[in-house]
């Protein structure tokens, strides 16, 4: 698999045609539907993973997919509980979502069953490539990766919010001021994500990341730790989230600290969730980058595409998000009003290509 530097081949890479159907649904529903189990590593409430787990219902319909859900609720050793027991019943393939670093003991137990596996939404971490090399056998399970380009967001993010931060004159003495609201060191999504803020600050030469933060993708935490921050740094001119929960918290914190949001400090998240479209819309969250909550019916379209190909060698695919900000909203909601993705045609996620483009979607 080449997933560690696939964002720098793919940040340019055309995402290639739609492929000709190898099946149509109705054929699809007159095989033998494919066992498939996900343990999700979210909470029921995050809105991200309602709306992930909701695109692949829809996905493992479309492709005569028999799916079974499991929810971590953001707890490793209820993931991997969940992840012992789905292996355990012996399901035709698992989707292994590396959070918490518990993709590589999930797909060890289920390769101790002979249930092939793929790496879906997260990849590995650094830890968990030099565990990988050590001990090959642990992952001999997998058969593939579907993953999102979380550095070509974070990077977008980024790149958008000091943009816009020059263009409304809120740099200081030629100086940009940010605070980074990051998650879990240990999810590689989140290390990913920091690493497109970081990496292009560090390019700019202009731009301070005045202060970051680790905390557990939640609006409430975030809300404290910006306020916090705001009140010891009130130079700061931008705030970068990992994600939109912690955005809209950074957003909470920023009007009860008395600034203006999209006026005197610009935000910017990533999920598309629904209260972040209408905050952009309403002009106090800059901007989403999102669209990777498809990464799981991408990632049961690849299968089908894999299995009915005959199942031989291994496939890797990557998901590129994309931005929304105020000018594409409408965009976006013409074609998916109030997030609804209901009326999707989930075989245009059959790519002849190893990279998806999100822009290409709406």
């Amino acid at each position: 698999m080449h997933h560690s530097s696939i964002h720098r081949r793919h940040l340019i890479a055309a995402a290639g045609g739609f492929a000709s159907l190898v099946l149509t649904p109705s054929l699809w529903a007159k095989t033998a539907p494919l066992r498939v189990e996900c343990v999700v590593p979210g909470r029921r409430r995050d809105e991200f993973w309602q709306m992930a787990t909701q695109a692949m219902e829809s996905a493992a319909r479309t492709f005569g997919i028999d799916l079974t859900l499991s929810w971590g609720e953001r707890d490793r050793a209820a993931i991997l509980v969940m992840g012992a027991v789905a292996a355990a019943r012996r399901p035709d393939y698992m989707i292994v979502v590396n959070e918490y670093r518990t993709a590589l003991p999930i797909m060890e137990m289920a390769g101790s069953h002979q249930v092939p596996t793929i790496l879906g939404f997260a990849g590995f971490t650094p830890e968990d490539e030099a565990v990988k090399a050590a001990r090959p056998e642990m992952a001999s399970s997998m058969i593939g990766d579907v993953l999102v380009d979380n550095h070509v967001a974070g990077t977008a993010m980024a790149s958008h919010l000091i943009t816009a931060i020059r263009e409304q004159g809120l740099n200081r003495n030629g100086r940009i001021q940010l605070l980074a609201v990051g998650a879990p060191a240990a999810t590689r999504t989140a290390a990913d994500r920091l690493a497109g803020l970081i990496e292009l600050a560090e390019q700019d030469g202009a731009v301070d990341v005045t202060d970051k933060a680790y905390l557990n993708w939640s609006r409430d935490a975030a809300f404290r730790w910006v306020s916090a921050l705001l009140r010891r740094h009130p130079q700061v001119s931008g705030i970068w989230c990992a994600n939109d929960d912690m955005a809209l918290g950074a957003v909470d914190a920023a009007i009860a600290e008395g600034r203006r949001p999209g006026v005197d400090v610009l935000i910017v998240g990533m999920n598309w969730q629904r209260e972040s479209l209408a905050r952009i819309e309403k002009g106090e969250l800059l901007a989403s980058a999102g669209g990777h909550f498809l990464a799981g019916a991408f990632t049961l379209a690849s299968l089908r595409q894999w299995h009915d190909a005959g199942a031989s060698g291994t496939f890797s695919k990557i998901l590129i998000p994309s931005l929304l900000n105020r000018s594409r909203l409408a965009t976006y909601q013409r074609h998916f009003a109030n997030g609804s993705w209901a009326a999707f045609d989930f075989r245009r996620l059959l790519v002849t290509g190893d990279a998806l483009m999100v822009e290409r979607l709406i």
